[in-house]
């Protein structure tokens, strides 16, 4: 982390070494912007999981059958459906941040039509599962009337799985290009009309669990409809989107390679969460009812590690997408020190209301006075948890002189350098002149082999090279067909994709440039 670290010199106001190692420099400023943005991502996944915890106030004041029917309801909803989808579209958050910090904006929309046809095709498998919900509890040892009432709240909810789907891919892409209001606005209009649905059909017309799904599913068409009007109304896609393309249909394997050990990454993480109703249920009502009033409370909290890390990866893509290390780290650091920090004010506060928690969802003693007793409990995993949630550290917290060596764009599951990486298959590193500071991939191996046996001056020459005709970019999705620079035959001009650099090409013939001076101003010394 020496790129971050202070530079005062001893004695005039630095801060101590310990302090030094642990805050990095502009972290005051840093944590700010994380607070702004990630707070808007904090309200927007609140809403989100709001209508599920409106379904459980209403229908837990119906009885400890109705509770823990819907709270087995949501938990396989989030199993068989939305964790995997939303697993899936995390390839987006690495793939929209990045090329939205690159020249080659349109590619944005691009990426988004992929991740459309993708969430659409994986809602077939979903509903599968979803039309055995009965046979499935039952397989394990369910209640039969909490597996009743689940499998009718789950087959209503059926319709609902592609527009939240779409919903969640309709937030990625504006939040991944810094907008956030939108998600936030579209999710106050989704639950105020998810309230008053289950006022209408719960208490009014006394439909019960059933009337509960109607609700829910009306608030997910809602929200995603809402969302996408208002993209169209005020035109924030004209920046990112150039029309249907065919090219959504290519490079699937790219997108894959980061969306499927996304969706591993957070199946396995909400089923950990989830897997805790299958088990109650074996039990009784009542620790399944408890267990239903700690799961709401654990979700709402858990938005808040997770509204920061939503921020840190959009902060850490846009760094990486203008080759700024540095800032990328910083960001990184922040994020985890904000999370501590909330830990300790969200510990605080539940240790203070807990015997006030259990009142919101039901009015039965025996549930409230167990979930008194379990959530001290919960408070202190809620640390590991934060922590573990700022996955974004492992990625970017790399030595300046790995930086230089080899890079690639946050893969979740496999580190920096792999050959499958989305700009090209068989990318790998190629170093510059340490004056220029900047990383950029070789297209072929054989021609780095050869570039290292040759001078730096001509080394420094090869990385402008043209690469085979016809390749394509992943992150720009643009031919390499380019008339050769004045002066240089044979090299492509800046802002082609050869480069394949997630920075300005100027500032590395620049930077190129300038370090081939440097040497030869240090050779006329000697």
């Amino acid at each position: 982390m020496d790129g971050i670290q202070n530079t005062d010199p001893p004695g005039r106001g630095g801060r101590c070494p310990t302090l030094r190692r642990l805050v990095p420099i502009g972290f005051g400023a840093e944590a700010w912007t994380l607070l702004i943005l990630s707070g808007p991502l904090f309200l927007f996944q609140v809403l989100t999981f709001m209508i599920y915890i409106v379904s459980s106030v209403f229908c837990g004041h119906l009885g400890k059958v109705e509770l823990a029917s819907v709270t087995l309801s949501v938990a396989f909803i989030n199993v068989c459906g939305v964790s995997i989808g939303s697993g899936l579209s995390m390839a987006c958050d690495t793939l929209m941040s990045q090329s939205f910090g690159s020249p080659n904006k349109k590619h944005v929309g691009v990426i988004l039509q992929r991740g459309v046809l993708v969430l659409l095709l994986c809602c077939f498998p979903c509903w599968a599962l979803f039309l055995n919900t009965q046979q499935i509890l039952l397989l394990f040892r369910q209640d039969p009337d909490v597996s009743r009432l689940t499998h009718e709240y789950v087959l209503i909810f059926v319709p609902a799985l592609p527009a939240s789907f779409l919903y969640g891919l309709l937030a990625k892409y504006l939040q991944n290009q810094g907008i956030i209001w939108p998600q936030v606005l579209s999710g106050v209009v989704g639950n105020c009309i998810n309230c008053l649905a289950n006022y209408v059909l719960v208490s009014l017309l006394s439909l019960g669990v059933r009337g509960s799904a109607y609700a829910n599913t009306i608030s997910q068409f809602v929200q995603a409809i809402f969302l996408f009007l208002y993209i169209v109304q005020k035109k924030l896609h004209l920046e990112t989107w150039a029309g249907w393309s065919s090219r959504c249909l290519q490079d699937w394997g790219p997108f894959l390679s980061l969306a499927v050990p996304s969706m591993l990454m957070i199946c396995l993480e909400w089923w950990a969460y989830e897997i805790g109703s299958f088990l109650m249920g074996l039990l009784s009502v009542l620790d399944l009812s408890a267990q239903a009033v700690i799961y709401e409370v654990a979700t709402v909290i858990y938005m808040i590690p997770m509204g920061l890390s939503m921020a840190v990866c959009v902060r850490v893509g846009t760094a990486l997408g203008a080759a700024d290390t540095v800032q990328a780290k910083r960001s990184a650091i922040s994020g985890v020190l904000c999370t501590v920090g909330a830990w300790l004010v969200v510990g605080i506060l539940l240790s203070v209301v807990k015997n006030k928690l259990g009142h919101i969802f039901t009015n039965d003693e025996e549930v409230i006075a167990l979930v008194n007793e379990v959530l001290p409990i919960y408070i202190v995993f809620h640390l590991f948890e934060a922590i573990c949630n700022q996955n974004v550290i492992t990625r970017v917290l790399i030595s300046e002189r790995e930086a230089r060596s080899q890079r690639r764009c946050g893969d979740r599951s496999r580190g920096w350098s792999d050959p499958t990486a989305p700009w090209g298959p068989r990318a790998k590193e190629c170093r510059q002149p340490p004056e220029a500071g900047k990383v950029c991939l070789w297209r072929n191996p054989e021609r780095k082999r050869q570039a290292g046996l040759r001078s730096r001056r001509e080394c420094d020459h090869e990385l402008h090279r043209r690469p085979p005709a016809g390749h394509r970019s992943d992150l720009c999705g643009r031919n390499e067909n380019h008339g050769p620079l004045a002066g240089h035959a044979g090299l492509c001009p800046p802002g082609s994709c050869c480069f394949h650099c997630l920075h300005c090409p100027h500032e590395l013939e620049a930077g190129c440039r300038g370090g081939s001076e440097t040497r030869r101003a240090a050779a006329a010394e000697r």
